[in-house]
C-alpha cells in the first residue's frame, strides 16, 4: 500500500488541423477490489482527472480533448496501490493490465432532422426502471430527457425513437392522422396511427401458449435469416384484423409503405407457477427484459417456437420494448409511473394491445395466453391482458423515404404532409 506506478506518453497532432481525441483504457484485467487501486491524470503538467479508482473493464479515461496543430501533449498517469491503514492483505497478490490508446473524438449527435423537422437527441441512457415524465420529473429533466432516444435495431444501422415529451411529431398520411414512434436503421419511418380503429381481441382462442402468435402452427422458426409473413401459418385474429383495415384504407398508398421487421418475441423459459396450481408457464423474452432487467431492446431474437418470431410486414403493432422506450413505466408504482408522454396519450382510453407476448400456460388450463398492452387509467405502464380481451388496436406502418415529398412542421395544427 502506497507504492505507485508512473508511465508517461505522448500525443502529438501532425495534422494541418485542429483535433479531438480520446484517451482510451483498453485489454483491462484487474484483480483488485474495494477501489484500492487508483490512478490521476496529469496533462501537460497541469491536474486532468484526479484520484478515482480503476475501473474493470475498458473505458475512457479523457474524451474530447482538443489539440491544435503541431502540438505535442505530455501525459503522466499515476497508479497508486491507496493506503487505508487498515488490513489489505485480500489485494495481496493481485494484478492490474491495460492498455492506454489513442483514438478519434467524435462529438455526440445533438439534432437529427427527419421529414425537414430538427429533434433534439437525448445525450444520456435514460433510466428504463421509471416511466418518463414520472411524477417526480421537473421541468429541466423533461427538457433534457425529452427527444430521440439513440440505439442499435434489427437493420444493423442506428434507430431513433421518440421519447417522452414530444408535441412535434405529427404526419398526415394517407388521409389519415399518424406520429413517427421512430426511425429504423434502414431510413425508413415507423408511423403509428394517432388513434385506435377499434377494440378487437388479439385472438380468439388463448388456453394454448401458441396463441400469443401473430401466426401460429407456422410449420418453421420465423427468425432473422429466415422471417414470416403476414400468411404465415395460421393467422392470429389480430392479424386479419389488421390486413383488411390495410386493405381497406392503404391499398392505394401501398408503394410508399415498406415491408418492415415486426417482433412477436416468442423467446422464452418454463417457469413452475404455484399461484397457478403448479402449471408449467412459458415466460416470454419481453417480461424477463422489461419486468426484470428494465432493458428494452428494438433487435428480434431468435424464436425456438413455431409461433410469433420476426415478421415481414406492411403493418402490424408496436412492441412492449417500443413502449418503454418512449417513456411507458413497467411498473404501476404511481411515484415512478409516466404522466402523460406523447406515446401513451394516443390509447389511454382503449388500453391498446402491443405485439409482445407475456406468459402463457404451457399446457391447456384455466390460465390464459397474455400480451403486453397499455395501462388501464391515468398513469401509463405497460400491463398484460388475456388474448381474447377486446383492446384497442393502434396500427404501425412503416414509410419509405425514397423519393418522396413531404411539407410542415410537425405540430398539431401543421403536420408533416406526405405528398
Amino acid at each position: 500500500p502506497g507504492d505507485k506506478k508512473v508511465i508517461t506518453f505522448t500525443v502529438r497532432n501532425k495534422g494541418t488541423v485542429t483535433t479531438q481525441y480520446n484517451v482510451d483504457l483498453i485489454n483491462v484485467t484487474n484483480e483488485f477490489i474495494k477501489d484500492e487501486l487508483v490512478y490521476s491524470i496529469k496533462r501537460n503538467e497541469e491536474e486532468a482527472t484526479g484520484e478515482t479508482p480503476l475501473p474493470g473493464s475498458d473505458t475512457t479515461l479523457l474524451e474530447g480533448v482538443s489539440i491544435e496543430k503541431d502540438q505535442t501533449d505530455t501525459y503522466e498517469l499515476t497508479i497508486e496501490f491507496k493506503e487505508t491503514y487498515s488490513e489489505q492483505n485480500y489485494n495481496q497478490g493481485k494484478t492490474f493490465n491495460g492498455l492506454i490508446q489513442i483514438n478519434g473524438y467524435t462529438p455526440p449527435e445533438k439534432e437529427k432532422t427527419i421529414l425537414g423537422v430538427t429533434y433534439p437527441v437525448i445525450q444520456e441512457e435514460p433510466d428504463f426502471t421509471k416511466g418518463f415524465p414520472n411524477v417526480n420529473t421537473s421541468e429541466e429533466e423533461i427538457t433534457k430527457g425529452s427527444g430521440l432516444y439513440k440505439t442499435a435495431d434489427d437493420y444493423g444501422g442506428t434507430s431513433y425513437i421518440f421519447r417522452g415529451q414530444v408535441d412535434n411529431n405529427y404526419v398526415h398520411f394517407a388521409n389519415q392522422d399518424w406520429k413517427i414512434l421512430r426511425v429504423n436503421g434502414d431510413g425508413t419511418i415507423r408511423l403509428i396511427l394517432n388513434q385506435s380503429i377499434g377494440n378487437k381481441s388479439y385472438n380468439d382462442y388463448n388456453y394454448e401458449a401458441k396463441y400469443v402468435g401473430y401466426t401460429y402452427d407456422n410449420g418453421k422458426l420465423c427468425t432473422y435469416s429466415d422471417p414470416c409473413y403476414a400468411d404465415t401459418g395460421e393467422p392470429s385474429t389480430m392479424n386479419v384484423y389488421l390486413e383488411e383495415w390495410y386493405k381497406t384504407n392503404l391499398n392505394e398508398f401501398d408503394e410508399k409503405i415498406a415491408i418492415a421487421n415486426y417482433c412477436n418475441d416468442t423467446t422464452g423459459d418454463i417457469i413452475y407457477d404455484d399461484l397457478y396450481f403448479e402449471d408449467p408457464y412459458i415466460y416470454f423474452g419481453a417480461n424477463t427484459r422489461l419486468l426484470g432487467n428494465h432493458a428494452p431492446i428494438l433487435t428480434c431474437p431468435d424464436t425456438d417456437k413455431e409461433y410469433g418470431g420476426l415478421y415481414k410486414l406492411k403493418i402490424g403493432l408496436y412492441t412492449a420494448d417500443e413502449m418503454i422506450m418512449a417513456g411507458f413505466s413497467s411498473t404501476t408504482d404511481t411515484d415512478i409511473a409516466t404522466e402523460e408522454n406523447w406515446l401513451y396519450a394516443i390509447g389511454k382510453d382503449d388500453f391498446p394491445w402491443s405485439m409482445s407476448p407475456h406468459r402463457s400456460p404451457q399446457i391447456s388450463s384455466d390460465a390464459k395466453a397474455n400480451i403486453f398492452n397499455a395501462s388501464r387509467g391515468d398513469l401509463g405502464y405497460i400491463t398484460r391482458d388475456g388474448v381474447w380481451e377486446k383492446y384497442g388496436v393502434i396500427p404501425v406502418i412503416n414509410l419509405k423515404t425514397d423519393n418522396i415529398l413531404y411539407s410542415g412542421t410537425g405540430i398539431e395544427g401543421d403536420p408533416i404532409e406526405i405528398e
